[in-house]
């Protein structure tokens, strides 16, 4: 490692930070848990996900048992066809990786929003530089996102 950077496990750090400081910005902001946002054919709009966001989702995703026992658990009990679902909905229609959902899945895009006044898209804005200047370094060959959707089905 040259010197000045920093560890993969360490940029998850980093990128667990950012998210923590976006949460914390926009605390008091919220929805009616409606989950329409991960229905990604009715809105027409799927978060894309750097290699480093979706690093932190593997993780989360290798302690429910695994991308494949994830997506067979959620198979049977959420068809994906039509709906244009996420993947990471679990049986109960909710996120299986909230803690680790990527910046897509935390900003506050839709007509639902409730909170004490107008989203801060500056906040939203702050930690997209930031994840991007972490998603250079921790992957300088891929560092933009791709759909969420083309991620949880790629075989790594």
């Amino acid at each position: 490692m040259r010197r000045g950077s920093i560890s993969p496990p360490d940029m998850l750090g980093e990128l667990a930070r950012v998210y923590a400081e976006l949460d914390r910005r926009l605390d008091g902001f919220g929805c009616d848990a409606s989950t329409d946002c991960c229905h990604f054919e009715r809105t027409g709009r799927e978060p894309w996900v750097t290699d480093l966001e979706w690093s932190l989702v593997a993780k989360a995703l290798g302690r429910l048992g695994g991308r494949d026992a994830v997506a067979a658990k959620n198979r049977r009990s959420l068809p994906l066809v039509g709906e244009g679902r996420c993947p990471l909905l679990d049986g109960d229609g909710r996120c299986s990786v909230y803690e680790a959902r990527p910046l897509g899945c935390r900003t506050f895009f839709c007509e639902r929003v409730q909170g004490p006044g107008r989203v801060p898209r500056d906040a939203v804005r702050d930690a997209l530089r930031e994840i991007q200047t972490l998603s250079e370094r921790f992957s300088p060959a891929s560092p933009t996102g791709r759909p969420l959707r083309q991620r949880f089905e790629a075989k790594r």
